[in-house]
């Protein structure tokens, strides 16, 4: 496998210049196996120090997190009587805010960088199915020009899972009208 990814001879390479992570961990921990055993405890115990609370409440760090590497389900450790979902990450004050399902719920969104497809360009409203996600249901709305570069999606009922980064398909029947970068 190394001889495939470096192209070269692996009984003449170097660990440290080909895997210097590796090397690092060796050195630190006095050997690879040690240094996983050592870091997956490390790891338990972060998550067990972490506390995930109720929604507008501080939960575990997460600087340097994007939201989109948080699940939207998650199973905290608090008495809630039902299941929790993230609503929302905010890194800037290391917070996830935690709410019930209907939080997540939605009526309208921003759509940013549209491409249409079908039309040359959006003048007005226009009735349309939208798909937030791969597995979910098409779902009634109408799509609405807000300036040059984003496009107002109101559904006729409440969606939930809509989420920032993701993509949203516009449809008419079976013909795709366009789609764009969920924005908020």
């Amino acid at each position: 496998m190394v001889a495939g990814i470096f192209a070269g001879d692996p009984e003449t390479m170097s660990l440290k210049s080909c895997f210097p992570r590796i090397r690092q961990l060796e050195k630190e921990y006095g050997g690879l196996l040690k240094a996983m055993v050592m870091l997956s405890k490390k790891k338990k115990a972060e998550r067990r120090t972490g506390q995930a609370l109720a929604a507008r409440q501080r939960g575990p760090d997460v600087r340097g997190l994007r939201a989109a590497a948080v699940p939207a389900a998650v199973r905290p450790r608090v008495a809630a009587g039902e299941r929790l979902y993230v609503v929302r990450v905010e890194p800037e004050t290391s917070r996830v805010v935690l709410g019930k399902l209907r939080e997540l719920e939605t009526s309208e969104m921003v759509v940013s960088n549209p491409n249409f497809i079908a039309i040359d360009e959006l003048r007005g409203s226009k009735n349309v199915t939208v798909k937030i996600r791969y597995r979910s249901p098409f779902v009634p709305a109408v799509i609405e020009p807000l300036g040059s570069d984003q496009v107002r999606v109101v559904f006729d009922k409440p969606v939930p899972g809509v989420c920032p980064g993701q993509a949203a398909v516009f449809y008419n029947g079976d013909v795709v009208v366009g789609g764009g970068i969920i924005e908020k």
